[in-house]
């Protein structure tokens, strides 16, 4: 008898779900690209004021996240992308999870990822971004490369990759491989919205800029934008009634927009990320999926080093909108002397040049945050590895 209760005691560790993880049926990766601490706090400040609150301050566990790639301390996109899809730190440049064999660089390391897992074992998946969607970060989901710049193969592997939903911009190169290739697919490309019941029985391709999309204060009344095509991607993946869903949302354009040192759009991008989490938290307890969804809300690495200047004395917000063009509002020092300069300024641009000669900013290598709700979401909590993002849509999905 004792040895019954026993074995029954060892089976049931075995089965237990790893490191007492509670299952989640669906899971929703939020990545804010190039969206470090600071941008996250002055949208909140823009936009929402000082006792104002995001809808990712409202997620009941945060950690923080070291970005680092394999090769340098400063990640790029395909790094930081790879790591949170794979597990695996890769060089920079390179899309996917593999790296070079040790004494054997024709045969190398090749890992999965999550949305591959996903996929084999039942589950609708999907990916949708603001930039095209052969671009570093969705690339990271199904492809693996030498280098990030293989536009070519890296649309070849999207059309045949494992995903049921796939949207974002790119139309140059999908028009290529509508004419030129003769790689077989099971996808459908549209260019249009479309219905949950569109696509039951479908993979889709929708494509909806020529490259990345404008940025939202520059966007044309009407087009297609994240809280639209998350909206369409998540309902067309639920209604498929598989074993559950993995989708990844990308919010491609706050990295760009820092890289050009354009910090009004960059807010406005990361504001649009945030409704789109709203809304997809609303749509998620409609639906009667909340409570078995785990959120996950991140960025890939941090763009530029904005940094948030004072005193600023009591303005309402930290842009001003003159001309038509919003800029940053002006302080001064402490003590009060010497020249006026920005309240928002990036870290990055160089100081021995002025700014207009400034083409272009870098990443940093600081941690950014990692925001959880929803079943495993308990993981999400002091500093982890971008690979630990991996291992917690994995436990939690029981994959």
């Amino acid at each position: 008898m004792i040895k019954a209760i026993l074995h029954a005691l060892v089976l049931m560790t075995i089965l237990a779900p790893a490191h007492g993880t509670e299952r989640a049926k669906n899971v929703i990766l939020f990545i804010g690209d190039g969206m470090g601490p600071t941008v996250l706090t002055a949208t909140r400040l823009q936009f929402l004021g000082p006792g104002g609150q995001l809808e990712v301050d409202k997620f009941p566990h945060l950690a923080k996240v070291r970005t680092y790639s394999l090769n340098d301390y400063v990640t790029d996109s395909a790094a930081g992308a790879t790591a949170m899809a794979s597990g695996m730190k890769v060089n920079n440049g390179v899309i996917g999870p593999w790296k070079h064999r040790k004494g054997n660089p024709e045969k190398p390391v090749l890992g999965t990822t999550i949305l591959e897992l996903a996929s084999k074992a039942g589950l609708a998946t999907g990916l949708v971004t603001t930039v095209e969607s052969f671009h570093a970060t969705p690339a990271a989901f199904y492809a693996r490369n030498k280098s990030r710049k293989q536009y070519g193969e890296i649309v070849n592997s999207m059309f045949k990759s494992s995903a049921d939903v796939i949207l974002g911009g790119g139309d140059r190169y999908i028009q290529n491989f509508e004419k030129y290739s003769q790689e077989k697919t099971d996808f459908t490309i549209t260019r249009g919205g479309f219905q949950a019941r569109d696509c039951i029985n479908k993979k889709i391709v929708g494509v909806y800029s020529p490259a990345s999309f404008p940025f939202i204060i520059d966007r044309p009344k009407g087009h297609m934008d994240l809280p639209r095509m998350t909206d369409m991607a998540l309902k067309c993946l639920l209604a498929k009634k598989k074993k559950g869903v993995f989708l990844m949302v990308e919010a491609g354009r706050i990295d760009q927009a820092l890289h050009a040192r354009n910090i009004p759009a960059a807010l406005h991008e990361t504001k649009e990320l945030d409704q789109t989490i709203k809304n997809t938290l609303v749509l998620l307890k409609r639906t009667g999926h909340l409570k078995n969804t785990l959120i996950l809300v991140t960025a890939d690495h941090d763009t530029g080093g904005l940094a948030i200047n004072g005193p600023v004395g009591t303005p309402k917000s930290l842009l001003r909108k003159e001309n038509g063009k919003y800029t940053s509002i002006k302080t001064r020092h402490y003590s009060g002397k010497g020249p006026d300069f920005r309240v928002l300024r990036l870290s990055t641009d160089r100081p021995d040049m002025k700014l207009e000669e400034i083409p272009f900013t870098t990443h940093t290598g600081t941690d950014v945050n990692l925001y959880g709700m929803g079943p495993g979401s308990d993981k999400v909590k002091g500093t982890v590895e971008n690979t630990e993002i991996f291992t917690i849509m994995k436990n939690s999905l029981g994959l």
